[in-house]
Order: C-alpha cells, then structure tokens, then sequence
C-alpha cells in the first residue's frame, strides 16, 4: 500500500491497510454537529467517512463526492456533508480530523506491539545461543556427567534459590549481590507503587485510557504523594457524583485530568449542578465526529 497523508504527523507509510477504525457511540451520537445532520445528511456522511478512512482522503468536489456516496446523492446535499471534513495538503482533497487522530492511535499501537516483539524475539534469540561447551578429547563422558550431577547435588544446599516473585528482605539477612538484576527492595517499591496507582484509578469517576492514564498518574504520585492525591480524587469523585446525569458525560478522560493537574484546581470549582458552556464547548471539540 501507498503512503497515507495526515495533517497532524505528515506522511505515514503502512505495510497494509486497517480494515477498521474504533467508533464511540457516545461521542458520535453526543456530537452537536451530527445531530444537526438530517436523515439523508448522515446517510451520506457515514458513507463518505469509510471512504476518507479507506482511502486517506476523499475529494472536494461535491460532484465527485456525491458519485462517489451514490445512492442518488446530490451535488447540492454533499456539499453540505462536506462541511465536516478539512483540507489536506493534497490539493482538491479533504480528510477528517477525527479519523487521523484515530490512525495516528492505531499506529502508536502498531509500533509499540512491533518493538515489543522485536525486543522479545532479541531475548529469546540470546538464550538460545548459550550452549554447553564441548567435552574435552580424551575424557570419560559418562564418569564426567556423573561427577558434574554429584558436584550439583552437593553444592545445592548452598546456592540461593531464584525467585521470579519479590521476597522481602529480613533484618539481618544478606544483601543481594551488586549484580543482581532485581533487588527484592526495588521489586517490593514497583509493586507498591502499582497498587496505589491502581487505588486511585479506582476513585476517579470515569475510566477510560487506562494504560496511558496510569502513568500520569504515577507521575502525580511521584510529585505530589499518594496520601494528597487519593484525597484530592477522593473530593472530585465525591463532587461529581452529586452532577446530574447528563452533566457527568463532561468528566474530563482521566489522562487529561491528571496531566493538566485539575487536582490541584479548587473544590469550590468542582462544587456544581451545571458544566460552564466553556467546558461542553471543550468536550464536544475534542470528541467530535
């Protein structure tokens, strides 16, 4: 497949083409400029979305976007439908905002999954090469298979057992050598860092994006400490559940929340029935369909 142009990151060259894109019912349906559409109107826009997807772009034209729809779609009808895409950098070619973020998602994901199998792929490759040495010429295979299994037995008793789970540390006990991968100190500080990440994932009252969430939270952690960021979460969760219903759909997505730092804004903030129009404007431009 030929290169796919996007207006946030350039040309993007993929070995094969994605057969589908993440759609969210709620955004779609929530979106201020999908519910102006008519019946017709959406007909057409849907269709004209699958196309910009497949293709990368969809033309301009609306005579050509509207032979494109079919379906006895007029000239006159997609030019209004065409008001919901952008221009590209391809001259008499538009693309949608959404769907690049959308591809640009897919790509993030594609890269990770790569360099994860390459890198696992590296780790398996270097334990395959390790291999016992040759015996020497001359020497007795059986007596030195059997002295090596007598010298293993014996000596047993004396190696540290390896532990693929973190074991704390006793007063008194030797330290691990200088050498030693994983520390049981260092494994036994992830481990807790990952459950209070984890306790304060549980209070914020929307869940969405957790991986990428998780580390802004850590971050949070780091910088604030768990005991005032479990308690200012703690607050926002107990203000957001007093929101009315339709009003809770504003919550911001996690990531944004902590990376932005709302956790030091103030309660009084947080305090409400009603989302200012300035946030549902926020909301419906970072969602829209």
């Amino acid at each position: 497949m030929g290169p796919i142009f996007t207006r946030a990151s350039g040309w993007l060259f993929r070995s094969m083409k994605s057969p589908a894109f993440q759609f969210y019912p709620a955004d779609y349906t929530s979106s201020q400029r999908v519910r102006l559409l008519t019946l017709e109107e959406e007909g057409a826009y849907i269709n004209l979305l699958c196309s910009c997807w497949l293709h990368g772009s969809i033309p301009a034209d609306p005579a050509m976007a509207a032979r494109l729809v079919g379906k006895g779609c007029s000239a006159t009808l997609a030019t209004t439908v065409l008001t919901m895409f952008t221009p590209s950098s391809q001259a008499g070619r538009l693309v949608h905002e959404r769907l690049e973020r959308e591809r640009l998602k897919q790509s993030d994901w594609r890269e990770k999954s790569a360099s994860g199998g390459r890198k696992s792929a590296e780790l398996r490759k270097g334990a395959s090469t390790t291999v016992q040495p040759p015996l020497a010429s001359g020497i007795n295979q059986k007596a030195t298979l059997q002295s090596s299994v007598s010298s293993l037995q014996s000596s047993s008793t004396s190696l540290a057992p390896t532990h693929t789970a973190p074991v704390p540390v006793a007063a008194g006990d030797e330290a691990p050598a200088a050498d030693c991968p994983f520390p049981p100190e260092v494994a036994r500080q992830q481990s807790a860092r990952e459950l209070e990440a984890e306790s304060v994932w549980a209070l914020y009252p929307k869940k969405k994006g957790k991986k990428e969430a998780m580390r802004e939270v850590l971050n949070a952690i780091r910088t604030e400490g768990i005991e005032r960021i479990r308690e200012r979460v703690k607050a926002y969760a107990d203000a957001v559940s007093q929101w009315s219903q339709d009003d809770r759909k504003y919550v911001p997505d996690p990531v944004r929340w902590f990376k932005r730092g709302n956790y030091d804004d103030d309660p009084k903030e947080w305090q409400r029935n009603a989302i200012p129009d300035s946030e549902k404007s926020e909301y419906n431009k970072d969602n829209a369909w």
